[in-house]
């Protein structure tokens, strides 16, 4: 998988920016795994990625992500916390998108 590729591949941000384009990829799996990658290595910032992604996706793919996010959460990596610690931040997209997902995961 693509994604699983750019992960072995390094940790720049290069790698970062490939993994964004791979969320508006056609398949879905694409997408999951992109989306997964950028959480799990690089923590909020590619939970913040992930976010302004969700607030464009059409309603496949925003389902699509809540449900690799809840996925997420429920293997251990603390998605609450993270979209929390976005809600203080800068980017107004990505803090509305935070408030959603707490919300779709009953973390509010």
């Amino acid at each position: 998988m693509r994604a699983t590729a750019l992960l072995a591949e390094s940790s720049n941000d290069d790698a970062v920016m490939q993994l964004r384009d791979l969320l508006n990829d056609k398949d879905l799996a694409v997408i999951k795994a992109a989306a997964g990658t950028l959480v799990v290595k690089w923590g909020v910032k590619g939970l913040g990625i992930v976010l302004e992604a969700l607030a464009n996706a059409d309603d496949q793919v925003s389902a699509h992500l809540l449900d690799t996010l809840n996925e997420l959460w429920f293997e251990g990596v603390d998605v609450p916390a993270m979209c929390k610690t976005i809600m203080t931040g800068k980017s107004t997209v990505a803090s509305a998108s935070a408030q959603d997902v707490l919300s779709e995961l009953g973390a509010t």
